[in-house]
């Protein structure tokens, strides 16, 4: 794996989390499971297409998400589309609350 860089974790589950968000808004904003290119993906998340691949592959992997193969109604194929799962939509929850949290304490520090 010539010129692939070791990630750390925290920056593999940022990624993740980037991916989730993205996912959720797309999904919210069609009405139905995001279908994406990678390549796509990756720039509107700001990573490489291999790393928005590898994240898929790990929440996938983690149950967060579920990719579905999609077809026109000629039969063919689409990009693949991928939802949130249940264990998706609460991890993603949870995160979005921590992330309230931290806002509310640096006001907090701020205020000070």
């Amino acid at each position: 794996m010539a010129g692939k860089g070791r990630a750390s974790v925290n920056d593999m589950k940022r990624v993740e989390v980037l991916v989730l968000m993205e996912i959720d808004q797309q999904t919210e904003d069609n009405g139905g499971p995001y279908g994406f290119s990678r390549k796509t993906l990756a720039e509107r998340v700001g990573v490489s297409p291999y790393r928005a691949r590898a994240a898929i592959d790990r929440l996938d992997s983690e149950g967060m998400i579920d990719v579905v193969s999609r077809y026109s109604d000629d039969g063919g194929q689409l990009a693949n589309g991928i939802c949130l799962t249940e264990r998706g939509e609460w991890y993603l929850e949870g995160v979005r609350t921590g992330m309230l949290v931290q806002e509310m304490l640096e006001d907090e520090v701020v205020d000070r």
